[in-house]
Formats: C-alpha cells, sequence, structure tokens
C-alpha cells in the first residue's frame, strides 16, 4: 500500500504547482499583474512575489543549521578521497580539524568551529563515505598476502607520482645521509 501523505503535505504541494502555472501564466503574458494571478490561482501574493524576484521554494533549498556550504563539505570529500588513495589513515578528529580549518579561513571573527558530532553526521551525510578500523597485523594476515594486491598498491603509487607531477628524482626511497 502506498504511504499516505499528510493533508498538509498534499496542501504545499497543490500550492507549489499553483505558484508555477501562475509564474507561467505571468511569464506567458496571459496575466499581467502578479495580485490578478495571485486571485486567480488562489496563492498569496507576497509568496507569488518573492518566487517571481528568485526565492526557491523551502523544500528544494538547503537547511539552516549547517555550518559549511556544499561546496566547502565537497571540497572536504575530496581530499578525504584523495588521502586515502595515497594510504594515509585519517581519523575522526583530522576530519574536524579539515573543516574547522575552512571554517578558520573565512575570516569570520569570532571563529566558528564544528560541533562534537558533526564528523558523524557529516559521513552519515554523505552514504559513499565510510570509516573503517584498521586491524594489527597478525598470523593470519600475513598468509592472506596477495601478489595481484600488492602490484595494485604499487601501480596506484606510480598513478599519485604521475598526478602529482612528482619528478623521479625527488622521489627517495630508504634513504640515509651519511656524514664523512
Amino acid at each position: 500500500m502506498p504511504p499516505k501523505r499528510t493533508q498538509k503535505a498534499q496542501k504545499l504541494l497543490e500550492q507549489e504547482g499553483k505558484i508555477l502555472l501562475a509564474i507561467k501564466s505571468i511569464q506567458n503574458g496571459q496575466i499581467t499583474t502578479i495580485a490578478a494571478a495571485a486571485r486567480s490561482f488562489e496563492v498569496p501574493r507576497s509568496t507569488l512575489q518573492a518566487r517571481i524576484n528568485g526565492r526557491t521554494n523551502r523544500s528544494d533549498t538547503r537547511a539552516n543549521g549547517y555550518k559549511l556550504t556544499k561546496i566547502e563539505e565537497e571540497s572536504i570529500k575530496s581530499w578525504l578521497i584523495s588521502m586515502d588513495q595515497r594510504g594515509a589513515a585519517l581519523t575522526i578528529s583530522m576530519l574536524a580539524d579539515m573543516a574547522n580549518l575552512l571554517l578558520k579561513e573565512r575570516g569570520e571573527t569570532p571563529v566558528q568551529r564544528v560541533g562534537k558530532n558533526w564528523p558523524t553526521n557529516y559521513l552519515n551525510r554523505h552514504s559513499e563515505l565510510t570509516s573503517r578500523f584498521s586491524r594489527k597485523y597478525d598470523y593470519k594476515r600475513a598468509l592472506m598476502e596477495d601478489p595481484k594486491v600488492i602490484t595494485e598498491w604499487f601501480n596506484l603509487f606510480q598513478n599519485t607520482i604521475i598526478n602529482q607531477c612528482i619528478l623521479v628524482g625527488e622521489v627517495f626511497y630508504n634513504l640515509e645521509i651519511v656524514n664523512g
């Protein structure tokens, strides 16, 4: 059985449709004034005026409680994925520190900080990101070493060098500096 909409939700959907029709009729020149369109489509004149002036529907806008913008959250997601591809073991506190750094760079006073539950809520909002626990390297894990997986890691390392424009001479393998 399909879910039943509440009367209020149904009324909001109907009103949204009426508002869109009123805007379309004004743009097409069928109705000349906003007040006449509001009367004929039975919608509030102030709402119709605001929507014509560019205000978006409340259900289509982002909630007020977010400290970071959508672009800032996307940049954090890109940073997390990039660091994971490089093999960095990121922590929840590092995620919060990056968010606080972005808030600090805005230059607002007083400087805002994310709350203690922000990293968890952020991970819940972005389902493509998951947190994992690292395990101790024991005998059973050593038996599971797979040359294919190891080769894939070295391929990833090579791709990182290429993507980050790192010259081969800049990469040091087990380098020891000895005086004398």
